[in-house]
């Protein structure tokens, strides 16, 4: 009787023990549920220059959704900075948040933008309209913003696909989307005047427009796995800075308090079959790494390829040493959550089997010794 309550006893607590893990790895990778962006840019903004964030941002999603012009948008605060001064700086370090997390309202900026504190608390904030998107009156077209709501409907599409995955899961898959949907815009890339005509192929839409021969460079793969991480509920940057040959822009990913590389540019020059194998550059491949830069090595069936990063001076002023410092161990743990309740279950049950199967043959041995 009494190895009887032992048994139940260690079994309850084992389910316990199996329940608290793998609602562990569903909460960590399943449904998501709210922005994750709105999260990341409440956690480096503060105080009045959340205030600033808020508004401005209410501002651009008005452009971005046909409601109103882009004319000059005139912001006053409820607060207000020790001076001008100040007051320009906070405008730079939000523009810089508004810029690289919310790409849904920013895809239709241009390459002009202007902007002056009036006095301690009002300034005044110019975007231009880039000649892809803008109408006689100074808004997104009627015609353009049909395209850009399919297109975010697209996205939507994409992520509803992944719901209920594991973070790892939805972000190789996210991956593997974006990879499948474009190639790199070398044309784009390699014209210095082509953004000041279009700034597409450095944003999302071409992604998700559903038409394979509109493509981006790196910025637009970036904001496009951003965006998709966005609606899964996964804590994502788009970050920019330099690799050898120049500028570049890439993402990091924020999973189990750890940081990681996706950069689906590198990811992208594999051929497909690699890309499903092995997602170079997807959560793997740093191989050192510090606060500003790190480097980065694959070496697999597809070749080899070695790329050194470096970040930019934005990245280095608004965002903290931990977040900018990689793991160089690739990671791993949304693939094993699940498997390793699995592995536990069974090796309990063999245990709590080989228990019961020694007690019963001891037993059995005590009666035969007093017959």
């Amino acid at each position: 009787m009494k190895f009887k309550k032992i048994a139940a006893a260690f079994m309850a607590a084992l389910m316990i023990f199996v329940c608290s893990v793998a609602s562990t790895a569903f909460a960590a990778g399943g449904e998501g549920g709210g922005s994750a962006r709105t999260s990341v840019c409440e956690k480096f903004l503060e105080g009045t220059d959340l205030e600033l964030y808020r508004m401005l941002l209410e501002c651009m999603s008005w452009v971005a959704d046909g409601r109103r012009n882009a004319d000059t948008f005139y912001l006053t605060l409820s607060g207000s900075y020790a001076n001008t001064i100040e007051y320009e700086k906070a405008i730079l370090k939000v523009m810089y948040f508004i810029r690289n997390y919310t790409n849904e309202y920013t895809y239709w900026v241009g390459s002009h933008r202007r902007y002056a504190a009036d006095n301690k608390s009002s300034c005044r904030i110019t975007y231009e309209i880039s000649p892809a998107y803008k109408s006689l009156d100074n808004r997104i077209s009627k015609t353009r913003l049909d395209d850009v709501n399919r297109a975010l409907e697209n996205a939507k599409k994409i992520a509803d696909r992944y719901e209920g995955k594991s973070d790892y899961d939805k972000i190789v898959g996210y991956a593997k989307e974006i990879c499948a949907l474009n190639e790199y815009n070398h044309p784009a890339a390699d014209d210095d005047n082509y953004f000041s005509k279009n700034s597409n192929p450095w944003n999302i839409i071409y992604v998700f427009d559903g038409d394979l021969t509109t493509n981006v460079v790196c910025e637009g793969y970036g904001r496009a796995f951003q965006y998709l991480c966005d609606l899964g509920g996964i804590e994502c940057h788009y970050v920019t800075g330099n690799i050898t040959g120049g500028g570049h822009g890439w993402n990091i990913v924020v999973l189990d308090g750890k940081s990681y590389l996706v950069d689906l540019t590198m990811c992208d020059s594999f051929s497909e079959d690699i890309i499903e194998k092995y997602h170079p550059f997807v959560l793997n491949s740093v191989v050192s790494s510090t606060s500003t830069g790190f480097s980065a090595h694959y070496s697999g069936d597809g070749g080899s390829l070695f790329v050194s990063y470096t970040y930019d001076d934005e990245e280095m002023e608004y965002l903290p040493e931990d977040l900018l410092t990689l793991s160089t161990k690739d990671y791993a743990g949304g693939r094993s959550k699940v498997g390793a309740v699995i592995v536990i279950v069974l090796a309990a049950a063999g245990i709590a089997f080989y228990i019961i199967r020694k007690k019963k043959k001891a037993k059995q041995q005590n009666i035969f010794f007093y017959n």
